[in-house]
């Protein structure tokens, strides 16, 4: 985003970062001045980009989706379990479907899983219950790591965290079924078939690179819609 040639503004709670090339506003709900205010005082300087911090309320959504239509860029975040979701979450604020069609481009979803430690990572012999599981995502068993435990990770065998992200893309088909109020599922059982790679997948990827566990990413993802087969996933023995 080039801030010399663009106007760009944020309404943010807190302004985490202070960035040189954009007009920041700090949300302060004690004087008055809320996301939907400074989206109004936003749309009075013709800005090209808007990014607000949180979409809380139906009042916020409203304001956006009214400023996506009229030719802004509008950056966003939203609570929800993973891409699909926050399509319904849109219309449980109040927005209705057909705005949201209209206005909505792509939805990035994120989830961080926590990384395995790098002082202590080390491969190690899946437990037979997982055996088939890992195989017929792709990993291969023998290459799967994991953190045995030291002083580093306080014993935990994981340090620091990663993100894995899954990224909708609203085509054509995606703003039909918004039109006809599909349900969350149908909208993820079609990402999948689009076979765009969603969080598992993406974690999956993690996996395969070191980075996590399939036990960390099985934890984070079994509550984002994935319809795995049930593992029982046991302790593993640090030795």
């Amino acid at each position: 985003m080039d801030g010399d040639k663009l106007n760009i503004s944020t309404v943010e709670d807190p302004v985490e970062y202070e960035l040189d090339f954009c007009n920041q506003v700090q949300a302060n709900e004690k004087i008055g001045l809320d996301f939907a205010l400074a989206l109004r005082s936003f749309l009075r300087q013709d800005p090209d980009i808007i990014m607000i911090g949180e979409i809380r309320d139906n009042q916020t959504a409203r304001i956006a989706v009214q400023a996506a239509l009229t030719g802004h860029l509008v950056l966003s975040t939203l609570h929800t379990n993973d891409a699909a979701s926050s399509i319904t979450r849109l219309i449980n604020i109040g927005i209705d479907a057909y705005l949201i069609a209209a206005s909505l481009n792509a939805v990035l979803a994120q989830r961080l899983v926590r990384k395995i430690c790098p002082k202590c990572k080390k491969t190690y012999k899946v437990p037979k219950n997982m055996r088939e599981y890992v195989k017929k995502t792709g990993v291969k068993p023998e290459q799967l790591f994991h953190g045995r435990g030291c002083d580093h990770c306080r014993g935990t065998g994981y340090a620091g965290r990663v993100g894995i992200y899954e990224l909708l893309v609203i085509d054509d088909k995606f703003r039909d079924m918004i039109n006809e109020d599909a349900s969350v599922s149908n909208m993820r059982r079609v990402f999948r078939e689009s076979k765009q790679p969603g969080l598992f997948d993406d974690g999956i990827k993690k996996v395969k690179q070191g980075l996590t566990t399939i036990e960390e990413v099985l934890r984070v993802t079994e509550i984002c819609g994935q319809n795995e087969e049930e593992v029982i996933v046991e302790n593993i023995d640090p030795g």
